[in-house]
């Protein structure tokens, strides 16, 4: 196969993915048309409302992506339904992007249903979740094993420079422990020094 052949595969592979993403904002428009209809075009409705519309607009369309999709895969596959709701994920993320617009504070009956883009809705921020003993002792011990298992890469090329990091690392440690309460160990960092220096200083 040569180059032209594969040029015109990686084309066609990228035209279907194009295909793919104007599909499924075609079909967002079009629920946010539904939707709008739905509300009559009244502005600043409330949340219940809209989400009541939203639920009423995806049921009716859902049914007809349901019994298209139904023509794609064949009767007696394997998982048929499974496929089938596989190819139905569109419809259900489109109607979940505007619940959750709704629930963010957005008012559906302003957008514009013939330009409207999935990353123009809103979304609710995450909530900030709290800084509880326990996450923060699970957050140090797996910040602790990165540090030492990047140490342990750095000695298999460069293990001066490895002990260099980590006894700046034990220094930064007793620091740490005697401002808590702790106790150092003689008053300072115990040093680890590369095997071939302890030699050198043994042989003067």
């Amino acid at each position: 196969m040569d180059n032209t052949e594969i040029k015109a595969i990686v084309k066609d592979v990228l035209n279907g993915a194009m295909q793919v993403t104007q599909g499924r904002t075609t079909y967002l428009r079009a629920l946010v048309s539904g939707v709008q209809e739905a509300l009559g075009h009244k502005h600043k409705q409330d949340a219940n409302v809209q989400l009541a519309a939203v639920n009423a607009t995806h049921v009716q369309f859902y049914e007809i992506v349901m019994e298209t999709a139904d023509g794609y895969v064949p009767p007696g596959t394997k998982d048929r339904g499974t496929e089938l709701h596989r190819l139905a994920t569109f419809a259900r993320t489109s109607t979940t992007a505007l619940r959750n617009h709704v629930r963010a504070g957005g008012d559906i009956t302003t957008l514009k249903a013939d330009t409207i883009i999935r990353s123009k809705l809103k979304v609710r921020d995450a909530p900030t979740r709290e800084a509880t003993p326990r996450r923060l002792k699970g957050s140090a011990e797996r910040q602790t094993t990165r540090l030492l298992e990047t140490l342990a890469e750095l000695a298999k090329t460069d293990k001066a420079s490895a002990l260099r990091e980590l006894n700046a690392v034990l220094d930064l440690v007793q620091d740490r422990l005697a401002k808590l309460g702790g106790t150092k160990t003689n008053g300072r960092t115990p040093r680890m020094v590369p095997r071939h220096v302890e030699t050198s200083h043994a042989a003067h």
